[in-house]
């Protein structure tokens, strides 16, 4: 089963003390049965880049697109989660 994550924010206070993670770890074991996650971030987003790669996310593609009328550089990545 794939999935696609929307979104995963946090204030600036909450950061880098691991409550990311669990998000996104609780999160994939509750929906259950998970392959592949995918999620979308933008090119210029280092922080989120590096969040997710951290977490074992590769890079499949980078593409521009309109969002809002707002051009964007777009990358998607993907986890393949094991069993």
């Amino acid at each position: 089963q794939q999935v696609e994550l929307g979104a995963l924010y946090l204030l600036p206070s909450a950061k880098r003390k691991g409550i990311g993670s669990k998000l996104l770890k609780i999160g994939i074991e509750r929906i259950g049965n998970v392959k592949q996650v995918l999620v979308h971030v933008e090119k210029h987003n280092q922080a989120a880049l590096q969040f997710y790669k951290q977490k074992g996310f590769v890079v499949i593609k980078e593409f521009d697109e309109l969002f809002y009328n707002h051009p964007l550089q777009t990358i998607q990545l993907m986890l393949y989660v094991s069993e």
